[in-house]
Order: C-alpha cells, then sequence, then structure tokens
C-alpha cells in the first residue's frame, strides 16, 4: 500500500503552482499567440465563449466547462468570440 503523503510531497517536487488568476476578455479581445518556455498554461473556461488555438495552430471552439492546456515548450492563444464576457481561470504552474 503507497502513503497518500509521501505521493502529495512526490508531486509537489514535480509541479509548482507559479500563477492563478481569474481572467476576463471582453468580446473581440484575445491573448495572442505565445509560448510557453519553463511552464504549462491551464485555462478553465467559466462562462462566455471564444476559439483557443494550440501549438499546431489549430483552432477549438471553446466554452463553459472547457478546460485547455499548453505544456511546455507549447504555444497558444485564445479569442473571444463571443457577445458576452470570456471568464477563465488561468493556472500557470512550472516544473
Amino acid at each position: 500500500m503507497v502513503n497518500s503523503h509521501l505521493l502529495e510531497i512526490k508531486r509537489r517536487k514535480i509541479m509548482q503552482l507559479k500563477k492563478l488568476g481569474w481572467m476576463t476578455l471582453q468580446p473581440g479581445d484575445s491573448i495572442g499567440y505565445h509560448q510557453h518556455i519553463t511552464n504549462e498554461d491551464t485555462y478553465i473556461i467559466v462562462s462566455g465563449e471564444g476559439i483557443f488555438t494550440d501549438s499546431d495552430g489549430k483552432e477549438k471552439a471553446v466554452k463553459a466547462g472547457d478546460i485547455t492546456i499548453a505544456r511546455k515548450g507549447d504555444s497558444h492563444a485564445l479569442k473571444n468570440t463571443g457577445t458576452e464576457p470570456l471568464i477563465f481561470l488561468d493556472i500557470i504552474a512550472e516544473q
């Protein structure tokens, strides 16, 4: 049987939370295409709708409940294509 406390300590050494932010993009606003050299970036979409662009340049529609992840070395972008604010939780973690 594995001790869950030891697993938690091991996880903390692998990834550390660097930034946690409650973000809002107004209709038509965007976070431009950019790369994450030393960290990972996760968006948890809370409300609104938009387009997420991944490292391959592929665009995907996103809405409330969707989660996007840009791994270390990946690039991404997010644009509000709706008529309401696009609200999301932005979580940046570093190894």
